[in-house]
């Protein structure tokens, strides 16, 4: 029992050492750069060119998107969009000692689409095409680096909800006639998952 009271002492005052040496309350809210500019992947917010407007370091709002689009003769192509958006609340800790500039919580949202059409890749040989759409929204707790010349990086991890949506068909000839016909619906896919994220940006 001795020991254990020890040991428990001992453990508190190291506990406490830490959090007075590198936890301290960020009681400083200024930012010298408003706006961010760089490139985002999140499995939360979406993927591509973002922008950050740091009203304060305790709320930051982000919003980035991409559209991507391949084609290759007359039949096959292939388009990827992406639209999404962060609420940024940061959490008053100060951990520098880390080399860390602000810890905040993410609300976020986002929006994907992709289309694949493409000729002769199914199993009948005919045109195909495949749809698939996502929508998420969760929460998560993110950093981010100092500055270094206005460069700077961030990351995160999220607990989010997913909700999948994913069609497939394709075209068959008859009598001349084309049809178009759903050749294998794909059950809608709801779920709640955990996903990263990490950005690099320049703050001007």
């Amino acid at each position: 029992m001795k020991n254990f009271c020890l040991t428990t002492c001992i453990l508190m005052i190291m506990t406490a050492s830490a959090y007075g040496q590198y936890f301290q309350k960020d009681t400083s809210n200024y930012i010298e750069y408003n706006h961010n500019i760089g490139l985002s992947a999140s499995s939360l917010s979406g993927y591509g060119l973002t922008y950050r407007y740091a009203f304060s370091k305790t709320l930051q709002l982000q919003i980035g998107g991409i559209a991507l689009q391949t084609k290759e003769g007359d039949q096959d192509s292939w388009f990827f969009g992406s639209i999404g958006t962060e609420v940024q609340l940061g959490i008053p800790i100060k951990a520098s000692a880390f080399g860390i500039e602000r810890i905040y919580a993410i609300l976020g949202a986002s929006y994907m689409y992709g289309d694949n059409r493409g000729y002769g890749s199914n199993f009948f040989g005919t045109p195909y095409n495949s749809q698939e759409s996502m929508v998420t929204s969760g929460i998560g707790i993110g950093f981010q680096t100092p500055s270094f010349s206005g460069f700077h990086f961030a990351a995160h991890g999220t607990y989010y909800y997913r909700n999948t949506v994913r069609v497939s068909y394709s075209q068959v000839y008859y009598q001349g006639q084309t049809t178009e016909y759903i050749a294998r619906p794909l059950p809608q896919l709801r779920d709640i998952t955990v996903g990263l994220g990490i950005s690099a940006f320049f703050a001007f």
